[in-house]
């Protein structure tokens, strides 16, 4: 048997048994990641056993503030009718709204968590995509970046591909 042959044969059964990873990074640009934390640097963590796939963009001296990608695959969606009775709970606890034009329902939440902090969650069929702003400052300054980190979920909303 061919030396290339075998090599495929050996390899198919692990490339279906562990699909390739999702690369949480590449769904930003150096530039988007820019707009919220200036000369950011990716840095990718998978936490296999809750299928997540984050990026972290820090500014060189892992300070604030810093922007998380994180996609979370299966398990959480199950129920979508309760997730977006919980979002919207949500939205009214913490300052932010419910958006239900963005995947199948998003929030945009800001809120005081040590830093000042936004995030926008948004459902999709089969997983759930979260951009989280970390800032220096409080609620005030996390309730600025509401509109431009929303306009940041629905690009890399387009752009994902989630693995089958």
């Amino acid at each position: 048997m061919n030396k290339w042959l075998l090599a495929l044969w050996l390899w198919l059964p692990a490339l279906a048994a562990n699909p390739p990873a999702l690369d949480a990074c590449a769904l930003l640009t150096p530039g988007e990641a820019a707009q919220f934390v200036p000369r950011a640097r990716s840095s990718p963590a998978v936490d296999q056993n809750n299928k997540t796939y984050m990026c972290f963009w820090q500014p060189p001296k892992d300070t604030l503030p810093m922007l998380e990608v994180a996609v979370v695959l299966e398990g959480v969606v199950t129920d979508q009718e309760a997730v977006r009775f919980a979002w919207r709970y949500e939205a009214k606890e913490h300052p932010g709204r419910y958006v239900g034009d963005l995947g199948d329902g998003a929030v945009v939440t800001s809120r005081n968590a040590g830093p000042g902090r936004t995030v926008v969650k948004v459902l999709l069929s089969r997983a759930v995509l979260k951009l989280q702003l970390d800032l220096k400052g409080d609620v005030k300054a996390a309730q600025a970046q509401q509109e431009a980190l929303l306009a940041l979920a629905r690009k890399v909303t387009a752009r994902l591909r989630l693995p089958k």
